[in-house]
């Protein structure tokens, strides 16, 4: 039997949304980490620590579709929240996410 390694499955979803368009480079780990260290100077418990941080790495996981077609990022509608709900609906049974 194989085992996956959480990490590695969300480091390349991100990864690949990042190659659909250029502007993204890196756009998931620089918010990860904001969101971070803004963990750290709540001094956050470990699991809610854990929870904000791949919930800032993931943020923008459903954004890929709609993203395909766009050439330029700001373009979009920042209160546009369609990619946001469908996320959530993605990631809501995640084990690692339940009980929060």
């Amino acid at each position: 039997m194989y085992t996956v390694d959480l990490t590695d499955v969300v480091v390349a979803l991100t990864r690949a949304l990042e190659f659909t368009k250029e502007r993204f480079a890196h756009h998931h780990e620089r918010v990860a980490y904001i969101a971070a260290t803004i963990g750290n100077k709540l001094k956050l418990e470990k699991k809610d620590y854990e929870t904000l941080f791949w919930a800032a790495y993931l943020h923008d996981l459903a954004a890929g579709a709609r993203l395909m077609n766009v050439d330029d990022i700001s373009s979009i509608d920042k209160y546009d929240t369609k990619h946001a709900e469908l996320g959530y609906k993605l990631l809501k049974d995640v084990p690692f996410f339940i009980g929060k």
